[in-house]
């Protein structure tokens, strides 16, 4: 399921990035499945799929790309400098939620529904070490504006919303 939800992931990306005209996609990395550690970078968006897909998504944006996509966003409206950093958060944050919200119709499940939790932003570069069951992906899609690196976590039920293991 975690490489079925890597390519859903690549495509819709590709799609929301190129089709807002923000940034055209020059190639990508997946990295192996059961990496042991992720890397997280300045802003992420968690977000997670429920069962049958039982995973949670972080999306790592390059500072340059997320402020594109901002800047995209809001040029009819240009943004106070003083309420930059919370207009990047909700920026994160809606990419998370439209690109997934997009794969969901990619998973063709005819039997079920998979629901998507709201997406929650963290701050700051953090590593994340594999434990027990836990399973990793990675993957870097790279545009023209800078890079976005994708992490998927699973099963679901061992980590909070801001990836935290749970006891």
């Amino acid at each position: 399921m975690m490489a079925h939800t890597l390519s859903a992931i690549l495509h819709q990306t590709s799609a929301v990035l190129a089709g807002e005209g923000v940034a055209r996609i020059d190639g990508f990395d997946v990295h192996d499945l059961g990496i042991d550690t992720v890397r997280l970078h300045d802003i992420t968006a968690v977000a997670g799929f429920g069962l049958p897909v039982g995973l949670l998504i972080a999306f790592s944006f390059d500072q340059s790309l997320l402020g594109d996509i901002l800047d995209k966003a809001t040029a009819a409206l240009p943004v106070p400098e003083e309420e930059r950093e919370l207009y990047l958060r909700e920026t994160a944050a809606e990419v998370v939620n439209t690109v997934l919200g997009l794969c969901t119709a990619d998973f063709q499940l005819k039997e079920a529904t998979v629901s998507l939790s709201p997406p929650v932003v963290m701050e700051g570069v953090r590593s994340i070490q594999r434990r027990g069951d836990a399973v990793f992906a990675s993957m870097d899609i790279h545009t023209d504006k800078g890079a976005v690196s994708v992490n998927l976590f699973g099963p679901r039920h061992l980590f909070d919303d801001r990836l935290n293991y749970r006891h």
